[in-house]
């Protein structure tokens, strides 16, 4: 889309597209994930500094420069995301996720 985008409506570099909203927990991603691998062990062992950085981040990250200059709009839901990195991993040579 941005590629096709009239030039003189461009007036932005870097863009922060967004995310999906309500942005998803830990606990929402392990639960998607075992809808499709039931039996994955998943565990979290998160590292104090970088849970202190995540502090710092917005909890929300808008696409709205994105949407006025040239008509994005986020597309994927969590589980079209899933499904899509699961469908990326297989075609690399992954059968298995562990």
């Amino acid at each position: 889309m941005l590629y096709d985008a009239p030039e003189n409506k461009i007036m932005t570099r870097v863009y922060n597209l967004g995310q999906i909203i309500p942005p998803p927990t830990a606990k929402d991603l392990v639960v998607m994930v075992k809808k499709y691998y039931s039996n994955a062990q998943i565990t979290f062992n998160p590292d104090p500094n970088v849970m202190e950085l995540f502090k710092t981040i917005p909890r929300r990250i808008m696409g709205t420069r994105a949407q006025e200059e040239w008509g994005w709009n986020i597309s994927y839901s969590l589980e079209d995301a899933l499904k899509d990195f699961i469908e990326r991993f297989k075609n690399r040579g992954y059968s298995k996720v562990t």
